[in-house]
């Protein structure tokens, strides 16, 4: 069947990472602020690397936090939780997978976090 050449082509609508939950920076921020209000013992992991540059012009490459690891630590009654913030469309590295086994063999709990709730709901 051929379209008409009168017919209003049809507008694509994509949908953003806000439509979908809110982006893992804004989930993040909310995490940080309701452990902080609920006095959780709890911190912002960061981790990557950059090129740094020596005062001789030679480059240095620093690398910085454990491959994998979580964005949020948080200790509570003597348990460590490792909190992976995503937004409902976010997937896992395989990294991250390989830290959240190990973490989870060594004891810790990990929380895969697309919202608060997540967060409340595991923190024991």
């Amino acid at each position: 069947m051929r379209k008409s050449p009168f017919q209003e082509p049809r507008k694509k609508t994509k949908k953003t990472i806000h439509d979908l939950g809110g982006s893992e920076h804004d989930i993040q921020k909310t995490i940080l602020e309701f452990l902080n209000l609920k006095r959780i013992f709890s911190w912002r992991n960061n981790s990557g690397a950059v090129v740094a540059q020596n005062k001789n012009g030679s480059t240095r490459f620093f690398r910085y936090g454990a491959v994998g690891s979580p964005d949020v630590f948080a200790v509570k009654s003597g348990i460590i939780y490792g909190i992976e913030v995503k937004s409902k469309i976010g997937k896992q590295s395989p990294a991250q997978a390989e830290f959240q086994l190990g973490f989870e063999k060594a004891g810790g709990i990990y929380i895969l976090a697309r919202s608060l709730d997540d967060v409340v709901i595991n923190l024991k």
